[in-house]
């Protein structure tokens, strides 16, 4: 049976208002190099306008919190 894709954990990140925030997250698959990892967001981060792109088997997460989202929490699941 093959393995499924871990991901390690990512600790709290914080954002600024108004300005691009990215992070890079690297999932490890005990499959590799045969399989092709895919990153994809939950729907409520989708929501906001948060996109993940796949580069060279990571994923790159952008965001932009705009004004009014100052203080707030916003969980992200990348699966």
């Amino acid at each position: 049976l093959p393995d499924a894709p871990t991901l390690s954990p990512i600790p709290v990140q914080q954002a600024k208002v108004d300005l691009v925030f990215t992070l890079n997250v690297k999932g490890q698959d005990g499959d590799l190099p045969n399989d092709v990892l895919r990153y994809t967001l939950d729907a409520a981060s989708i929501a906001r306008g948060t996109t993940i792109t796949t580069v060279s088997g990571s994923g790159s997460i952008r965001w932009t919190p705009r004004r009014g989202s100052e203080g707030q929490t916003f969980p992200v699941t990348v699966t």
